[in-house]
């Protein structure tokens, strides 16, 4: 995970969305999730977005995700 990266996650059966900011070296943290099924996303400039369907979490479950961003494509305009 690359520090600064935007990361969301929803619930997808409630709407419940929160964000938070990857930390150095790449750490986040997300406190009180509410149970639900959730779908995280990952998003930095410069980089592809990586986004992860299904993930259940219960009462008192702790989840941890390692996330790999790959390099994205730079496309230059010219006005």
């Amino acid at each position: 995970m690359v520090a600064g990266a935007a990361i969301t996650v929803h619930d997808v059966g409630t709407g419940y969305t929160q964000t938070a900011i990857a930390r150095l070296p790449g750490q986040y943290l997300f406190p009180s999730l509410p149970v639900g099924t959730y779908q995280i996303t990952v998003s930095m400039a410069g980089y592809k977005s990586y986004v992860q369907k299904g993930i259940v979490l219960s009462v008192d479950q702790a989840a941890a995700l390692n996330v790999q961003l790959q390099v994205g494509t730079v496309s230059q305009e010219w006005l």
